[in-house]
């Protein structure tokens, strides 16, 4: 059996537009050109999954993409589990002028990320999730829809660019399939490739039905002002499993969130508290994002 690190080095030494780690794969009719972006973080190797479907396509192109490369080459070879180098690809700052690691590989990048029709940013969570969907552009959410959990409106509240964001295109989506290094994960990844194959056309295969969806629409994130702020315990009682069910904690508009040397924090509006940290450093990134939940 073809192992995800038989996946990596097959990919890892391919070159596309003069750049290493990216492949190309060409069907014999024409067609539309769909990204894979793979291990954005380097830690989150699911995409690699696509390699097992690709004798599927019939029709377009799919270009694979080793997109943090240094910290994936890191991942398999030094065995270290490394999520980025210098900076996160989901948080590039938006000039993408400076000399961190991650920032000189998306300029790497661009010549290829713009030649796509249609883009997908495969990752992996380090909880228990079943899968999830993020629209990055256009109708992203409709390349998935056997993806249970939908999650609109975050690019417009986070820090920083996200790599996808580069993505050409008239559809792009970042998908989580499931949790890290799980069999389950990886056959997920596999499965939701090739439903988005299916749905473009570029397979001989009818698209699978779509399925009741868990939609969350991001109403704005939520920053700590310092770093002693903590939020209150009932706030971190929510798991990636919890977004299924709509049992992540809810607050409502001016109730207390979070403590700290200062001034306690109030929700902001009535909604649900997604994916609140325990603990920031950084305070440039989000603490927890409001969502509405809409089941």
């Amino acid at each position: 059996m073809t192992s995800p690190r038989d996946y990596f080095e097959q990919l890892a030494w391919r070159r596309y537009k003069g750049v290493l780690g990216v492949h190309r794969i060409d069907a014999l009719e024409g067609g539309p050109v769909l990204g894979i972006g793979i291990a954005t973080h380097g830690n989150e190797i699911e995409g690699l999954a696509a390699f097992a479907s690709l004798p599927k396509l019939v029709r377009g192109s799919v270009v694979l993409v080793l997109c943090n490369l240094e910290a994936v080459t890191r991942h398999f070879c030094a065995e270290e589990s490394v999520r980025y180098i210098d900076t996160n690809m989901n948080r590039l700052p938006s000039s993408l002028n400076s000399s961190a690691s991650e920032v000189v590989r998306a300029r790497e990048l661009l010549p290829v990320l713009e030649s796509f029709d249609y883009g997908m940013d495969i990752h992996s969570t380090p909880g228990p999730s079943e899968p999830m969907s993020l629209n990055v552009r256009g109708e992203g959410l409709s390349l998935v829809p056997t993806i249970p959990i939908q999650i609109d409106g975050m690019l417009e509240h986070q820090a920083g660019v996200p790599l996808s964001s580069l993505f050409g295109g008239k559809s792009v989506v970042g998908v989580e399939a499931g949790q890290q290094g799980t069999e389950q994960a990886w056959e997920d990844a596999q499965r939701i490739f090739e439903t988005t194959l299916a749905v473009l056309g570029m397979a001989d295969e009818e698209p699978p039905p779509s399925v009741e969806k868990s939609h969350y629409q991001i109403l704005q994130p939520i920053y700590f002002p310092n770093p002693t702020y903590r939020f209150f315990p009932r706030l971190l009682t929510g798991t990636f499993s919890s977004l299924r069910e709509g049992t992540y904690p809810k607050v409502k508009k001016g109730a207390p969130i979070a403590y700290g040397e200062g001034t306690t924090l109030r929700a902001p509006d009535d909604g649900v508290l997604l994916f609140p940290r325990r603990k920031v450093s950084d305070l440039t990134d989000e603490a927890a994002f409001l969502a509405r939940f809409n089941s």
